[in-house]
């Protein structure tokens, strides 16, 4: 998600870009209220993106960050929650858009996932038949998932993620995908559900 909601461009006031996580929001009273409050976006299904909008759209400054170390949240209690909960805002979280949807799901798919599934594929062939095309093949598949978590491990170094977090992100990487296609396929029956009820989007 820090792909699409990028932290800097949604603090610039030089950007369009806004995003709120509705687990922590901070906001001024006075600009609550000249917004309307959660009023002007009781029919949004993704209120705190809504709200974070229209400050923006209202000339009031937003900033967006990374929370660790100053307040915790357990947003989901199982992975029956995470998926209920990611695929009812994820679609939506792109605006609907289903070439950003491509793109997404895309450089998912073969910026990183297809290195891992290389690297696999070489040790495999490496294991029926022993050969230098093999070999080499294997070196290049494994220098590229190299590359991949030096990227990631630096990026989630810059973003204060948790270490661990590079080293899982393959299956992240796989979840992530799934579940915006989950979202997209959910939404595109115009209902999603949530704790229990549907909603029309």
């Amino acid at each position: 998600m820090s792909s699409i909601y990028d932290y800097q461009r949604i603090s610039s006031v030089n950007k369009d870009d806004a995003a709120a996580n509705g687990q922590f929001i901070l906001v001024e009273r006075m600009a609550y209220e000249k917004v309307g409050g959660h009023k002007a976006i009781k029919d949004e299904l993704l209120e705190d993106v809504a709200l974070a909008k229209k400050m923006k759209e209202m000339g009031f400054r937003l900033y967006f960050g990374y929370g660790r170390g100053i307040v915790c949240c357990r947003m989901y209690k199982s992975l029956r929650g995470i998926i209920e909960g990611w695929t009812k805002n994820l679609f939506i979280l792109i605006d609907y858009d289903w070439m950003v949807l491509l793109k997404v799901v895309s450089n998912l798919a073969f910026f990183s996932l297809l290195s891992f599934i290389l690297l696999l594929s070489s040790f495999v062939l490496l294991f029926i038949s022993l050969n230098f095309l093999h070999g080499l093949f294997s070196i290049f598949a494994l220098c590229t998932v190299i590359l991949i978590f030096y990227n990631k491990s630096t990026e989630f170094r810059r973003l204060n993620y948790p270490k661990a977090a590079a080293f899982l992100y393959p299956l992240g990487a796989l979840f992530c995908m799934i579940l915006f296609l989950l979202s997209a396929y959910k939404t595109g029956r115009s209902k999603v559900s949530w704790k229990g009820r549907e909603y029309e989007v």
